[in-house]
């Protein structure tokens, strides 16, 4: 009887499945290009961190926190999925801009009976979009993250990197401090993905700011005994032993927003294609771009208190029209701001 109940449920499962297949054909959308070795993160509305993997094979496979699961499945359908050990039913929904929905049937099982070490359990995925590795950097509002969000950004890719998809962890991250340039722990990632990546070089720079950015807060002792490994302990404590601060002479060539210190070469803004401009609008989003010669590990302060509009810098509107201390982490720096409104100015009666 257990049996032929059991028989019952799975066969309600795949009814359904077949059901939704139908209904929604998603018409448009071609497979081919989902089920490419490809991998899709997810960094909204999850309690964990979900990496899938669509293969070419047409077949699918999970990291939850880092760890992949041991679930196989067997597939139903072009987007459906069934685990038989655990019954865990996997639909996939894919939209127009080729980001993924996942369902795992909830209504038909509360994932409580099914306790694989890790489990995908229904819920899992609460609804969440997955963002293709290859074509995500247009899709996310990057100037608009909440902390939590950026938590979650930082922590896949990690996890990206760790299971060998360093491009996409890399791109994640070069994203995430262009707005929020002082999150410390995430130039460690950068620097890691980029040594697993052979790109020895780029990654020592990473590791340079991440150490700065200890210095800078008091935290020397956090430095991981890796970073001695990968870099020589004498660098180390000879990039622990450089100023943190310029004290060189303003340079006294013209440019907006003024540099309070520090040797800059040039200073302007380009809109998000690159391209430079002239003029900035309220409720524009804007890269302002800063030249320097022998800055590297020194800060500098940016006053934007000369342009007529009000800024928006890493979530937080400027204080004072000012970015204060800003480390310097590259000859070319690429700041992501948001202008906000025009200044506000007295009428002159005179």
């Amino acid at each position: 009887m257990k049996d032929k109940i059991m028989i019952t449920r799975i066969s309600v499962i795949m009814l359904l499945f077949c059901i939704v297949g139908k209904s929604n054909a998603q018409e448009g959308i071609d497979w081919s290009k989902v089920y490419a070795d490809k991998y899709y993160f997810s960094y909204k509305y999850l309690d964990k961190l979900v990496i899938l993997k669509a293969r070419k094979d047409s077949m699918i496979s999970f990291w939850i926190n880092g760890v992949k699961d041991t679930m196989k499945f067997d597939r139903y359908h072009i987007n459906s999925f069934e685990c038989g050990d655990s019954y865990v039913g996997i639909y996939i929904d894919c939209d127009e801009n080729y980001e993924l929905y996942i369902d795992t049937r909830t209504g038909i099982y509360d994932g409580n009976d099914f306790q694989n070490e890790p489990n995908v359990e229904p819920n899992t995925f609460g609804g969440s979009p997955f963002y293709d590795c290859t074509n995500f950097k247009k899709n996310i509002y990057w100037d608009e993250l909440e902390e939590l969000q950026v938590l979650k950004l930082n922590n896949s890719a990690y996890y990206l990197d760790k299971i060998g998809c360093s491009d996409c962890a890399i791109e994640i991250l070069e994203e995430l401090l262009k707005v929020r340039p002082n999150r410390t722990v995430a130039y460690l990632n950068l620097g890691d993905a980029y040594w697993n990546k052979g790109e020895k070089e780029k990654a020592k720079e990473s590791y340079k700011q991440y150490i700065l950015l200890l210095k800078k807060d008091g935290k020397q002792n956090k430095i991981p005994d890796t970073l001695n490994e990968k870099l020589g302990t004498d660098t180390v404590n000879a990039i622990l032993s450089s100023p943190t601060e310029s004290t060189l002479e303003q340079s006294t060539e013209s440019t907006k927003p003024k540099v309070m210190k520090g040797r800059i070469l040039n200073c302007y803004y380009t809109n998000l294609k690159g391209d430079k401009i002239e003029k900035v609008y309220a409720g524009q989003s804007v890269y302002f771009i800063v030249t320097s010669v022998g800055m590297i590990g020194k800060t500098i302060n940016l006053d934007f208190s000369d342009e007529d509009i009000v800024y928006e810098f890493a979530g937080k509107e400027l204080e004072n029209q000012m970015i204060k201390n800003f480390p310097v982490v590259a000859d070319k720096m690429t700041l992501k701001l948001k202008a906000l409104r025009k200044v506000s100015k007295d009428i002159n009666n005179e």
